[in-house]
């Protein structure tokens, strides 16, 4: 360490460094913000220079305080450190954090603080805080751990006046920075979760994108080497990295509270399940021309959108003209200006006419708020919430819901950019202007927002209503041409067969004039002639094509498809047909399957007929098709490489009444003969599969449509229309031959996946050709079908149980109608919901549902567990006129559940679904308010609160809503519900109204205190404690204890406070895991253990639950850091410490997880021949794990064998459960 010393000449004089701390005077240490150019470095200091610089008044400023204040040093970063020693910077950076702790006065100079020192003087006051909240000094990385680390901060005004200390201070500092009083106050940070700490400095900023993390090093107490040049992401993942040995090194929770973040972040990515616009941008970006586009880059609009506020810019061109390309260009460009700032997001999204799930205005929502909150360092709250409703209950999500969400993450960034290309291939127009118009009325200050289109009507009349003319871009030809003639030149000379043609200077400028002028702003017309220039093969051929260049795009590609080889159109119509109608991106391979179906009088698939070569493709298609890679998916080794239609343009053409007019009239596509044409290709490559030994596991595959096939050749056939539905005969054939059909299921089950793992009897379902016609809405097959003798009545088919259940919840109107005609059963049982009715109504299809009425569907029949009447399943769902028509029918409002249900009536599914209009429907039909029947909160307004739904509760409230009912058995009062909820003014209101606040409740959690425990609601934690409840207020028959309730789920900070507050450490109770000990160490969370032990928990006891104590708890999880953390504490290993059935932790052990931990037992002493009170033995307990390996452990350990069970051995065990794979290593 360098410091400054301070002379009798009003002079700083640098020291020579300091090698340890003993030996290091005292100094005071000087937080500031950096001037850019202004700053004295350590050269200058070296060489006499930099007086002039204003950063030399700051380091006079500090030295001159220092002194005043007794000090004879001090320290400032920007002059003491030599940074072009990159060994020197590195200590001083990984050292930082301990030379501010280590400081006797820390001066935080506010250059933007104006002098208006608190005089009592109200208004100055007033002016004076507000500077002091907006000083640039709390918006930079490193001031965080300069105002954390050190005893004392003093802050002084730009004119060096003293505006106070951390210390009187800390109410607003906490405000401004959130950053818990405790740790202003001198608390060390350390004792604060990974997320807490990593949310301190989320709006914060650094000029180098890597300090980002390395200001965080302290923060964490890490040490590790500087890499600049490394970028934000990797730095991140570093010092993610070095936490997590950290946290393996001390045995603590940083690793347990990263893996969660992570898994947190895995989890909501996996639920959003948006599509990932980056193969748009590389693929974009590879086809730029470099140079082109900078005529915009360098424009004053495109200038002012960067920087402004609340800043819009609509980009809008002809056909052709290279607006994808463009936004490549812009996003690249974002890309390095913002550089890694953390305070900057960027989130994009091209909507794509080749993939269908790029669409889609929900899909761009979910990709947008996908982006943005992988950008964040801690996952928003408000997602977290949204993932936790959703996810959990598995309800659909909003398109408002996803606004209101991406509207509040907006919010964490200063600045986020926000590109949206191709808005005129989205195939939902109305919607995405609805969308934007909400977007615009946000204000969010901070977003840029960029949209690029065609000039299409509809999307021009709705951006005029938010986006001033003035931001309207017009990509005129005179622009684009100057990026199309870079273009043209560039691909003259480095294309090797059109290179050839610029060695003659006169013949290369005739090719570039013809095709400039030929051009007028549409790049895609000069790319196409370009592909047919390469082609000549002499001068006389290349002049011959220069003057009879197609002046259109129409007309480009007429003569394209007209040129194909009379060879490769029996392969051209095929892929260009699939290509434009197909369900999702195809890749090479499925399109080289896809041209061996001959789809005569008899559709058949040849295997000999397959493209040899599939990248063949491209020269059967010139210039009409490319080939990318596709994103590389979780599940698969590799990435595809995908076959796509090389612009919008050519399907345009392809399905218009244009090209019947021309040269190519064979290669019209028309929307129903196409897709008849695709389902009979599925089908007929599905019926190669007749034999039952054609598909085997090792073969699968090799079939490279067949998942494509089986999953899409219904909803194509639904596409038909009467006319073209010639896929019938090759259906039948499907669907009557049971090896065909057995094998289409393998390939892809129509149920919905989550449907069917939520059904527990999937395994019993049998899927008959009925129920699938049904399913997928195919009315005709399934006439015929039933003109067969097939039985429409069949029940255990799939997941909706029969026909009919399946029709009604998928809404195929017309085949309901028919099955109904036919015979259905309308109030058959079976299935997950029961009933067709119950099905229908759950998916708000009104029509059927009155479909189903008039065909005597009982309204009133009970449905399953979850939804137990047809109006509750519509009242969970929102489906308001849903629930009118069955309330005109007869259905009953109060009608009550059995005690088994999860909703009691109509009114708490409504509540629960958080259905305001819903709830005030069934109010005005006369629903129960205060009705209490089920088993969870029992009444409305306990559901709504359980959830959050503040609109709702208010409406109850203001409806009459009684508060003091009793609720259900596993919440048991409302106060309770409050708390779950983590409704802190409702919780304050029923304590001011009297309510008993440590009033025993249901079963799951035992009282308010325990449920906010458990939940981690830290504040209404504090307020029930504040509030006077009892902290060692027994539990429930889950949790024995607030503390307990605490501990299980890992809530530190919450364990803490309880502990302050005389929590009893010992209290002993619930089912599962009988004390706090237990509850942590059974998680894993060693960090708590130690916590736990060092508060005085007694290591030993032995309290019930399901493990008997702490040690047979972490032995029996695998948790090995834990379990040596307990042996190094005492715990007790012998036979006498097992719990009530005499099982001790070498019992659990080898029950358990690792066998590392069975043998570390065994190392310490414990007996392998100890045996319960039932006389079994380790080597049971192994059997029982069905842990082959575990067995093989615990025969090598020595006697096992020991038995005293009259009844049972290992053996008797092992073949009682099929563990047939243990009796050889037994037998030894």
């Amino acid at each position: 360490m360098r410091l400054l010393e301070y002379t009798s000449k009003d002079s700083v004089r640098l020291t020579e460094q300091f090698v340890n701390d003993e030996k290091t005077p005292p100094y005071a240490i000087l937080s500031h913000t950096w001037l850019e150019g202004q700053e004295v470095t350590f050269d200058d200091l070296i060489n006499g220079n930099g007086t002039d610089k204003t950063g030399y008044n700051k380091i006079m400023f500090c030295a001159r305080q220092a002194h005043r204040d007794g000090l004879d040093y001090c320290w400032v970063d920007t002059c003491c450190i030599n940074k072009s020693s990159s060994a020197e910077l590195s200590e001083a950076i990984n050292s930082m954090f301990r030379w501010y702790q280590k400081a006797q006065r820390c001066y935080a100079y506010l250059s933007d603080v104006p002098n208006s020192t608190p005089n009592g003087d109200v208004e100055d006051f007033q002016s004076w805080e507000l500077y002091f909240r907006q000083s640039r000094w709390f918006t930079r990385g490193w001031t965080l751990q300069e105002l954390i680390a050190p005893r004392t901060v003093e802050f002084f005004s730009k004119e060096e006046e003293f505006l106070g200390s951390k210390e009187t201070l800390a109410q607003l500092l906490h405000e401004i920075t959130h950053i818990p009083i405790e740790v202003l106050q001198g608390k060390s940070s350390l004792g604060y979760s990974v997320t807490e700490r990593f949310s301190w400095a989320a709006k914060r900023q650094t000029t180098r994108a890597e300090d980002e993390s390395y200001c965080l090093l302290g923060i964490f107490d890490i040490q590790m080497p500087l890499l600049y040049g490394e970028g934000r992401q990797k730095a991140v993942k570093r010092l993610k990295r070095e936490i997590k040995e950290a946290a393996e090194d001390h045995a603590n929770a940083q690793l347990q509270e990263v893996q969660r973040e992570d898994q947190k972040t895995n989890m909501i990515s996996r639920w959003l399940s948006a599509p990932d616009p980056t193969m748009n941008y590389q693929k974009a970006l590879k086809q730029r021309q470099s140079d082109t586009g900078i005529w915009f880059l360098e424009s004053e609009q495109y200038a002012q959108w960067k920087t402004g506020i609340l800043s819009f810019l609509w980009l809008h061109g002809i056909p052709g003209c290279g607006k994808t390309i463009l936004t490549s260009t812009i996003l690249q460009d974002i890309f390095q200006h913002c550089n890694g700032d953390t305070s900057k997001a960027i989130v994009y999204f091209f909507f794509d006419f080749n993939d269908v799930r790029k669409q889609s205005v929900e899909l761009m929502l979910r990709s947008l708020i996908d982006q943005l909150f992988q950008q964040c360092v801690v996952v928003p709250k408000s997602l977290w919430n949204l993932f936790i409703s959703h996810e959990n209950t598995k309800r659909e999500c909003s398109l408002d819901t996803l606004l209101e969400v991406l509207q509040q993450i907006l919010q964490e960034f200063p600045h986020v950019y926000i590109i949206l290309d191709a808005l005129d291939e989205c195939s939902q127009r109305a919607q995405l202007t609805n969308v934007l118009e909400t977007m615009s009325t946000w204000h969010v200050q901070s977003s840029h927002i960029l949209l690029v289109s065609r000039r299409e009507r509809d999307i021009e009349v709705s951006l005029e209503t938010f986006i001033q003319q003035h931001s309207f871009v017009d990509l005129q030809s005179e622009l684009v041409d100057r990026d199309i003639e870079k273009y043209v030149r560039k691909r003259l000379s480095d294309d090797k067969q059109l290179s050839r043609w610029g060695k003659d200077p006169a013949l290369r400028q005739d090719i570039e004039t013809t095709l400039m002028k030929g051009a007028r702003g549409m790049f895609r017309w000069a790319v196409c002639q370009l592909d047919a220039l390469r082609e000549c093969r002499t001068r006389a051929s290349l002049r011959k094509s220069l003057e009879a260049l197609p002046p259109t795009l129409d007309q480009t590609y007429d003569r394209i498809l007209a040129s194909i080889s009379t060879t490769d159109i029996r392969y051209a119509i095929p892929i260009l047909r699939w290509l434009t109608f197909s369900k999702r991106p195809l890749s090479v391979d499925e399109i080289a399957e896809i041209v061996a179906i001959d789809l005569g009088d008899e559709a058949k698939f040849d295997r000999d007929e397959v493209l040899e070569d599939p990248l063949d493709v491209l020269n059967i298609c010139p210039s009409l098709v490319i080939i990318t890679t596709e994103e590389k998916k979780r599940s698969s080794s590799q990435a595809r490489q995908i076959v796509a239609l090389a612009h919008f343009s050519v399907k345009e053409y392809l399905v218009s009444d244009r090209i019947r007019q021309g040269l190519a009239a064979c290669y019209s596509m028309q929307s129903a003969l196409c897709h008849d044409a695709i389902a009979r290709s599925c089908l007929a490559y599905l019926l190669q599969f007749q034999g039952s030994h054609v598909l085997t596991k090792d073969n699968k595959k090799e079939f490279s449509l067949a998942e494509y096939a089986a999953r899409y050749w219904a909803s194509h056939a639904s596409a038909t229309d009467e006319q073209a539905e010639t896929y019938i005969r090759e259906a039948v054939l499907l669907l009557s031959n049971s090896d065909a059909y057995s094998n289409m299921i393998g390939f892809y089950h129509p149920d919905d996946f989550l449907t069917i793992i939520r059904f527990k009897h999937q395994k019993k379902l049998r899927m008959t050709p009925l129920y699938w016609t049904a399913l997928s809405g195919l009315t005709r097959l399934s006439r015929l079908l039933l003109d067969q003798g097939v039985d429409v009545n069949a029940q255990n088919c799939g997941v909706f149980g029969n026909a009919l259940q399946a029709a009604s919840n998928k809404g195929h109107h017309l085949t309901v109608e028919l099955l109904l005609e036919r015979g259905a059963d309308v109030n058959a049982h079976g299935g997950l919901y029961h009933y067709a009715l119950h099905a229908a109504a759950l998916k708000g299809r009104l029509s059927i549902v009155k479909l189903l009425i008039d065909h005597g569907a009982d309204i009133n029949a009970r449905g399953n567990r979850i939804y137990e009447s047809v109006l509750q399943i519509a009242a969970k769902e929102g489906h308001d006129l849903t629930i009118k028509l069955l309330l005109d029918k007869g259905a009953e409002v109060n009608a009550p559940s059995s005690s088994q249900a999860l909703y009691g009536n109509a009114l708490e599914a409504a509540s629960s679904g958080g259905h305001q209009s819903t709830v005030e429907l069934l109010l005005d039909n006369g629903a129960e308010i205060n009705m209490h029947s089920s088993r969870t909160f029992g009444t409305a307004i306990q559901k709504a609160l359980q959830w959050r739904h503040q609109s709702v509760v208010e409406l109850l409230q203001r409806r009459g809503a009684d508060f003091d009912v009793h609720g259900g058995e596993e919440y048991g009062n409302t106060l309770e519900a409050a708390s779950f909820g983590g409704n802190e003014v409702v919780v304050k209101q029923l304590i001011d109204k009297g309510v008993n606040i440590d009033a025993p409740a249901g079963r799951y959690y035992g009282n308010a205190l325990q449920v906010a425990s458990y939940r981690g609601y830290e504040t209404m934690v504090k307020l029930l404690l504040d509030e006077g409840a009892d902290v060692n207020a027994p539990g429930s028959k889950k949790h024995g204890s607030a503390l307990q309730a605490a501990s299980c789920e890992g809530h530190e900070h919450i364990i803490k406070l309880l502990l302050d507050n005389g929590a009893d450490i010992n209290a002993h109770g619930g089912v599962e895991y009988g004390t706090a000990l237990q509850s942590v160490a059974y998680k894993g969370r060693a960090d708590l253990v130690k916590l736990l032990l060092n508060a005085g928990a007694n290591i030993n006891f032995q309290s019930g639950g399901y493990y008997g104590n702490a040690l047979q708890a972490a032995s029996y999880r695998g948790h090995e850091a834990v379990v040596k953390l307990l042996l190094d504490e005492g715990a007790d290993v012998n036979p006498s410490a097992g719990d009530t059935y005499r099982r001790t932790a070498l019992h659990f052990a080898a029950y358990g997880e690792k066998i590392s931990i069975f043998q570390s037992l065994i190392d310490f002493g414990l007996d392998p021949s100890a045996l319960d009170v039932k006389g079994d033995g380790a080597l049971t307990y192994a059997v029982l794990s069905g842990k082959l390996k575990m067995v093989q452990a615990v025969l090598r350990s020595g006697p096992a064998f020991s038995s005293e069970n009259s009844l049972w051995s290992p053996l008797h065990w092992a073949l009682e459960s099929s563990r047939y794979c243990y009796l050889p290593s037994y037998s030894r």
